[in-house]
């Protein structure tokens, strides 16, 4: 009975050590394993202890909608090709947010490693806009770190006072909470000059949602003190000349920072937000000398150390690039857009971090879009793990547990 104890203290801590892919295996081998691994302190101690990075990007083409290419990003396994959810709205630390056509008064929050969803109704603020309007103003935060009991909060930000005159506009803030179920408006207004938000979707660091915009600055909101601000971005860094330039610039975290980055001629150019409280940006432009014959390309991804490139070229294939030891390395995922340029700037390439949060729908799985939401997100679960086999260790553990819970019984 001593030796089953100490097994049973022994196996969260063998449980911290594996990734979310082996987790998520684990859950359904018995009911404490489920448990142990659902736990809302286990899963914030597996995310301090194995700060996850992406594992690969989904890619929605705007002139396919539909049709998705996973693309891992650091193992050897091939893109995989499939159908599920014509777009994604937001994203944040693997849950992903979409607004279903076949649900038009709902959005649904899910997680695709776990396969588990929730529809929420839309708030009332989003019906009273064009949706079109509101496709990039939409903000998903999760972190199982500083949020408790799986909690995640989606943040709807729109115009609500728009001064033609003085070429100013105030914001309004919606916010969803999972452990409320419910939307409530924020007290929180933000005055500042009139600028449409990018098309790129809002990115999460430390509680707060950050939106770019075309005007040059980026729209701040804390999720749990509900303050709003501007964050000014240099004056050098010119979007719209870099959109002129026929640059795409990517807006996103770099090695825990707010980045913004962009190909100028042959240098790969990448803007740092290093000092967050006092808006202090940094600038480091690396020299590439093959790029200087590919104008083709723009960037997709950067984690601080492999920048992603797709080029415009129809069928042309993404490519990856180490900025610390110069080495290409190709992807084996061509697509097939249309030769409609302005394609490019719909399409979508959403991180993909597994997380291991649990979910619960609110509404009857009678309902025919439940149906749909758990044939889309069963979809999504395999072919992100197609190939991915347990290892060697795995089944040892697998094995002791086994012997457990029969002498136990």
């Amino acid at each position: 009975m001593h030796n089953e104890v100490g097994i049973r203290d022994l196996i969260p801590n063998i449980f911290l050590c594996l990734p979310i892919e082996s987790l998520v295996r684990f859950k359904c081998v018995n009911k404490e394993c489920n448990q142990i691994i659902s736990n809302p302190g286990f899963v914030a101690d597996h995310a301090i202890r194995d700060p996850s990075k992406p594992h690969g990007l989904f890619y929605f083409p705007h002139s396919n909608p539909g049709n998705v290419i996973y693309i891992p990003l650091y193992s050897q396994q091939k893109p995989n090709y499939f159908s599920a959810f014509p777009s994604i709205e937001a994203s944040c630390n693997g849950l992903f947010l979409h607004v279903p056509s076949q649900t038009p008064q709902f959005f649904t929050v899910f997680n695709p490693t776990t396969k588990k969803f929730q529809l929420i109704l839309r708030p009332k603020g989003y019906n009273n806009y064009p949706l079109s309007h509101n496709k990039h103003n939409l903000g998903l935060a999760y972190d199982p770190i500083l949020f408790s009991w799986h909690d995640y909060k989606v943040v709807h930000i729109f115009v609500i006072d728009l001064d033609l005159i003085r070429g100013n506009q105030v914001y309004g803030f919606e916010i969803f909470s999972s452990s409320l179920n419910s939307w409530k408006m924020s007290k929180s207004r933000l005055r500042c000059l009139s600028g449409q938000t990018y098309q790129t979707e809002a990115v999460y660091l430390d509680g707060i949602l950050h939106w770019i915009r075309e005007c040059g600055d980026i729209v701040a909101f804390n999720v749990k003190t509900e303050d709003a601000r501007i964050i000014p971005m240099p004056h050098t860094l010119r979007l719209k000349m870099i959109e002129y330039q026929n640059r795409k610039p990517w807006f996103g975290l770099a090695k825990g920072l707010v980045s913004v980055v962009y190909l100028s001629r042959s240098e790969f150019v990448v803007w740092v937000l290093h000092d967050y409280d006092n808006c202090k940006w940094g600038c480091v432009r690396i020299h590439i000398p093959s790029l200087s014959s590919r104008k083709d390309l723009y960037v997709i991804f950067f984690d601080g150390e492999w920048v992603v490139f797709r080029g415009r070229d129809r069928g042309s294939v993404i490519s990856m690039y180490n900025v610390k030891s110069n080495k290409w390395k190709k992807i084996e995922a061509s697509y097939d857009d249309d030769d409609d340029d302005d394609d490019e700037n719909e399409d979508v390439y959403i991180p993909f971090i597994p997380t291991i949060v649990e979910m619960s729908t609110t509404l009857s799985t009678a309902d025919h879009s439940i149906n749909y939401l758990i044939s889309e997100t069963n979809e999504i679960q395999n072919n992100i793990y197609r190939n991915t086999a347990p290892l060697e260790s795995e089944l040892q553990l697998l094995i002791v547990i086994i012997k457990r819970q029969t002498v136990v019984k």
